[in-house]
């Protein structure tokens, strides 16, 4: 979607959201601005993690969409296959000393996993990630917080098996 305020994106798995001391170009920040001009970053998913992110296209729109995001005044859901027979429950544990709720459902049951709606009441790095892994439900395919049961896991994944598929928020330019 693009407009004059927003432009929301369904990111691939691979491509990184914006600059990183590493690589300064090619982002998807970068692929942006050079084809609308001036973008803002509001939010972030890590290189493996697929779904939709929204960018702001004036100054008043990132200053709104960034105040809700830190209020947590966003709408986040994500699909994730967890290893496991995974129950409904609300994980809340700090993250880096920060408070970190997680609302976890369970959506569809597969053999040795559960595909998962994961609603974030707030955001750290990692969250979802750090949620399920904490409760002996890695995500498949995450071999950065999996431990022994996700790499137990067959067929594994060739990345952690998420995607952001839910981004509600009220319009910065006409609150819609």
């Amino acid at each position: 979607h693009v407009d004059e305020a927003v432009i929301v994106v369904d990111k691939p798995a691979g491509l990184v959201t914006a600059p990183t001391p590493e690589a300064s170009r090619g982002d998807l920040l970068d692929q942006l601005a050079r084809k609308f001009g001036e973008v803002y970053l509001v939010h972030r998913l890590d290189l493996p993690t697929s779904g939709l992110l929204v960018f702001a296209r004036t100054r008043e729109a990132n200053k709104k969409l960034g105040d809700a995001f830190k209020l947590h005044d966003v709408d986040r859901e994500y699909r994730a296959v967890a290893v496991g027979e995974v129950g409904a429950q609300t994980i809340d544990r700090p993250i880096d000393r920060r408070r970190a709720v997680t609302h976890i459902s369970p959506v569809e049951a597969l053999p040795g996993a559960t595909i998962v709606s994961c609603r974030l009441e707030t955001g750290r790095t990692h969250q979802i990630r750090i949620h399920l892994a904490g409760i002996g439900h890695p995500l498949a395919g995450d071999r950065a917080h999996g431990g022994e049961v996700e790499r137990a896991f067959r067929p594994r994944p060739p990345r952690p098996a998420l995607h952001a598929c839910v981004l509600g928020f009220a319009h910065p330019a006409t609150g819609e």
